[in-house]
């Protein structure tokens, strides 16, 4: 998998997430639909930011994992 690219399973009411940021990102949830996504900012190779598409679930798990 290419940087951005994700990739789901569903059982009963869990979903599992993998996405590819640097390296793979492995999420578990029985809240967020694992296929939608959204686009978020990430810093390239060159210093520049570009726009990656990433999963709802793992972009909530880290704005919520600092506990606020």
């Amino acid at each position: 998998m290419s940087k951005g690219e994700f990739d789901w399973r569903t059982k009963n009411n869990t979903a599992y997430v993998r996405w590819r940021d640097t390296k793979d990102v492995h999420v578990l949830s029985t809240v967020f639909n694992p296929s939608t996504e959204r686009s978020v900012q990430r810093t390239q190779k060159d210093g520049k930011a570009a726009p990656v598409n990433c999963p709802e679930a793992v972009l909530e798990y880290t704005k919520r994992m600092g506990g606020s």
